[in-house]
């Protein structure tokens, strides 16, 4: 019975009480079951060890094991992902939203990062797309974006000091418009503004197969295209401050031309 559980003990003792118990033939009472169980070694029962908890307000640190499993679920997110484990820190007044892939125009979680809060990473992306750089969050489920979804000049990210900047050299792409300084500056409907400086016509011409959009926005209807070295005729431009791209207004009307193609921010169209 030493290695029997209390409830089998208590059945045993509980037949010999009865007479109900017999072992070759004989029948056994509840005294000789009693004093069996005092000849069986005590077995001395292992302390339990207390799981640590995290102090309150503490914020739960995932283990190793934890972490790679974060890892390697953020690069099936996204496979041009890198594993990054830096810790990051939200500058400015406001606050970071978490988004569920490294895109801009995705919708949300919910989470975010406010203001002057520090966060570990576990990835990085290079959005050539958006020209924006992205961290997978350990703690948080989604990416954050090095710059502004709503201002792409305005960067929202920093890294501790000392280390390597948070955005690569291979993402650093001249972000000064050339359009905006040579044009008058328009509004997204097509009037110039009041101040307006500039040269009021300027003739351009594009580097690739190039899009005519019906309004200023890279994701706008097609209207017709221009072959590559052909040139044309614009008489202002307008900054997108989400996209961070300007928009070329020609001078026919016909439509607008991006000065960044929509594939990759880096490479000017014109």
């Amino acid at each position: 019975m030493a290695n029997k559980d209390a409830a089998y003990v208590a059945g045993v003792r509980s037949r010999a009480a009865k007479g109900n118990l017999q072992i070759k033939g004989e029948n056994i009472t509840a005294e000789i079951v009693d004093e069996a169980l005092t000849r069986l070694p005590k077995t001395e029962e292992k302390p339990k060890v207390a799981e640590a908890t995290p102090a309150a307000g503490a914020r739960w640190t995932p283990s190793s094991a934890s972490i790679a499993s974060i890892v390697s679920k953020a690069l099936m997110e996204c496979e041009d992902a890198e594993q990054y484990m830096e810790r990051v820190r939200v500058v400015g007044d406001a606050k970071v939203a978490v988004l569920p892939k490294p895109d801009v125009n995705t919708t949300p979680t919910g989470e975010f990062l406010c203001s002057e809060e520090w966060a570990d990473t576990v990835a990085r992306m290079v959005n050539r797309k958006d020209g924006r750089v992205y961290v997978r969050l350990r703690n948080c489920s989604g990416w954050v974006s090095s710059r502004s979804r709503n201002d792409y000049n305005k960067v929202v990210l920093d890294v501790e000091e000392g280390k390597a900047p948070l955005e690569p050299g291979t993402a650093q792409v001249i972000a000064t418009s050339r359009a905006m300084r040579l044009l008058p500056h328009m509004t997204q409907e097509g009037y110039q503004v009041s101040n307006a400086s500039g040269t009021k016509v300027r003739r351009f011409r594009t580097t690739v197969i190039t899009p005519i959009l019906q309004t200023a926005d890279c994701s706008a209807v097609n209207v017709a295209k221009l072959q590559p070295k052909e040139e044309f005729l614009s008489d202002g431009a307008f900054l997108r401050a989400a996209d961070g791209r300007a928009y070329l207004h020609l001078k026919d009307g016909k439509g607008w031309i991006c000065e960044r193609t929509k594939s990759d921010f880096s490479k000017l169209a014109i």
